[in-house]
């Protein structure tokens, strides 16, 4: 059975990244996925505090506060959704803190070798992103996002979804459900 973990980036309730979400996670457990779901702005957390501890005194960030079991799930995960509205041109505030803590799981001498992730090899990342701006040229950072995660060594797949500005327009969306469903499929495969 492949473990799925989702880490929930938008601070509403309900969220249109999450709705998307929810769908993608629904096929993969029809698909015989175990799910376990972070929402992020319920814990008590914080950014990295780049104290290094991570690459010379232990393998996994020493910073005790809630996010040390969801850095823990993903690390023993084999799929990982993530997922954020685009706020002021970028992820949450509370995903990029997630984002930036997962430098923990980095080698050492990670800019200078191929192999520089700590993770096991063949885990599979969606990024799950949505904004209420129609154009696709502006505010597309899951590339960027995508590349850094493809340098841990995750195969990664964005889903994007364009013009959802009240909190619930993706469940109207049969375009994002299909999508969900279909990358659901791919990263069960």
């Amino acid at each position: 059975m492949k473990k799925l973990v989702c880490v929930l980036g938008s601070p509403r309730k309900p969220s249109n990244s999450e709705t998307i979400a929810t769908r993608l996670i629904e096929k993969a457990k029809e698909l015989g996925a175990e799910a376990q779901v972070f929402r992020l702005h319920e814990l008590n957390f914080k950014g990295c505090y780049a104290c290094m501890a991570c690459k010379t005194s232990s393998e996994v960030c020493v910073v005790e506060d809630d996010l040390k079991p969801v850095l823990s799930a993903v690390a023993d995960a084999d799929i990982v959704v993530l997922t954020s509205p685009i706020y002021f041109g970028q992820v949450s505030g509370q995903l990029k803190c997630f984002i930036d803590r997962t430098f923990s799981y980095l080698k050492p001498d990670f800019y200078s070798r191929k192999d520089a992730s700590r993770l096991a090899p063949g885990k599979k990342m969606v990024i799950v992103l949505t904004q209420g701006d129609t154009s696709e040229a502006r505010y597309d950072v899951g590339p960027e996002y995508a590349q850094f995660y493809k340098f841990m060594g995750f195969e990664t797949h964005i889903i994007r979804g364009l013009g959802l500005g009240a909190p619930t327009d993706a469940a109207g969306r049969p375009d994002l459900m299909k999508q969900a469903e279909d990358v659901a499929q791919n990263v069960m495969a």
